[in-house]
C-alpha cells in the first residue's frame, strides 16, 4: 500500500495527546485528563496522523484500539516526551534559576496524608526543587513510571515484580471501636 507523503512535522503536543489517548482508551477521557476539549484532542490526533501519513487508532467498540503503526509509535512518543522533560531540566540547571522538578506519582491517600511532611522536609533540604504530584491508581502509577511520565511512584502495595521496589516506611494501622452504651457506666 502506498501511503501519502508526510505533510507536516511531528509536534510534542500531538505526541502528548496521543499517549494520553493510548492510556485513557477514549478521546473523552484523554481530554478530561489533559484538561482540554475533546475536539482539541481529536484535531491533534488527526494532525498527527496527517504528519505520519497513516492512521494510529482504529475504533474498537466504544474505545479506541491502536493500529500496528500506532503500537510502533508508542515507545517513541514516550521517549520523546521523556527527552523533552530532560531538556527542560538540563536548560534550567545551567541558568540562573537552577532548579529541578521531581514528578511523584501516588494514590490519593498517600498524597493527602503521608506525602506533605516528606515534601516539606525535602524542600527544606533542596529549596529550588519543585515537586509535582500526579494522582492515580496503582496500575496508572506503575505504567507512568515505566513510560517515564513520572520520576518516582509511591504506593501502599507491592507489585508482582519487586526488583525495583523498596519499602520506604511502615505505617501502623490502628483499630478501635466505639464504646457500647453499657460499657461507659460503672
Amino acid at each position: 500500500m502506498v501511503r501519502p507523503p508526510v505533510s507536516a512535522d511531528l509536534e510534542l503536543r500531538q505526541l502528548r495527546m496521543f499517549v494520553a489517548v493510548v492510556e485513557a482508551e477514549t478521546l473523552t477521557r484523554a481530554a478530561q485528563t489533559l484538561g482540554v476539549a475533546q475536539s482539541t484532542v481529536s484535531e491533534n490526533i488527526a494532525s498527527l496522523e496527517r504528519a505520519l501519513g497513516t492512521r494510529v487508532f482504529k475504533k474498537n467498540g466504544r474505545s479506541l484500539g491502536l493500529t500496528e503503526e500506532g503500537r510502533a509509535l508508542v515507545p517513541y512518543a514516550q521517549k520523546m516526551l521523556s527527552l523533552e522533560r530532560e531538556a527542560r531540566a538540563g536548560v534550567a540547571a545551567v541558568g540562573d534559576r537552577a532548579s529541578s522538578t521531581l514528578v511523584v506519582g501516588t494514590v490519593e491517600s498517600v498524597s493527602a496524608y503521608l506525602l506533605p511532611p516528606l515534601v516539606t522536609a525535602l524542600q527544606r533540604t533542596c529549596p529550588k526543587l519543585r515537586v509535582n504530584v500526579e494522582i492515580g491508581n496503582c496500575a496508572d502509577i506503575r505504567r507512568w513510571v515505566k513510560s517515564g511520565q513520572i520520576d518516582v511512584g509511591l504506593l501502599l502495595e507491592r507489585g508482582s515484580r519487586r526488583t525495583e521496589e523498596r519499602v520506604l516506611l511502615r505505617t501502623p494501622l490502628v483499630c478501635f471501636k466505639a464504646p457500647r452504651a453499657n460499657e461507659g457506666s460503672a
